[in-house]
């Protein structure tokens, strides 16, 4: 399709700087943004198919139910069918990442962006606080 001018528009950042997402339990990293994300550059079937190109997006609430995503890389059709589904039945996070999917396939991605989130949620300071006592309560109960 012809065409007269084509618009490039890079390096945008949302401003999100004092309208309260601290208050909505909403986390964003230092670009701005919020939750959960792997880079199909490391997915197996995106490298032997020769196209290792995009990223998948998780967006979850406070409670980790998913509440959006988005697949921007070739073969996103198969996997934003089963994102809809989760979303829609505000299932958790970690849901997706519990899933068993066929390896290797594109609908990997948002898979292993479910793990990263899981990974980073756990290995917190916070969390690992938390969970030091519960675990040593289950050790002596275990020996018990």
């Amino acid at each position: 399709m012809p065409f007269d001018r084509i618009l490039v528009a890079t390096g945008r950042r949302p401003r999100t700087a004092g309208i309260g997402l601290d208050l909505a339990g909403v986390e964003i990293d230092a670009r701005g943004a919020i939750v959960a994300r792997s880079d199909y550059a490391t997915l197996d079937r995106a490298i032997t198919d020769g196209q290792p190109l995009g990223f998948a997006l998780l967006v979850a609430d406070p409670r980790g139910h998913l509440v959006g995503a988005t697949v921007a890389a070739p073969g996103a059709g198969e996997a934003i069918a089963e994102l809809t589904a989760r979303v829609k039945h505000a299932d958790k996070i970690d849901r997706l990442s519990t899933t068993v999917h066929a390896y290797p396939t594109l609908v990997e991605g948002p898979a292993r962006a479910a793990d990263e989130h899981l990974r980073l949620r756990y290995a917190s300071p916070r969390y690992r606080a938390l969970a030091r006592p519960v675990l040593a309560v289950r050790r002596v109960l275990a020996r018990a």
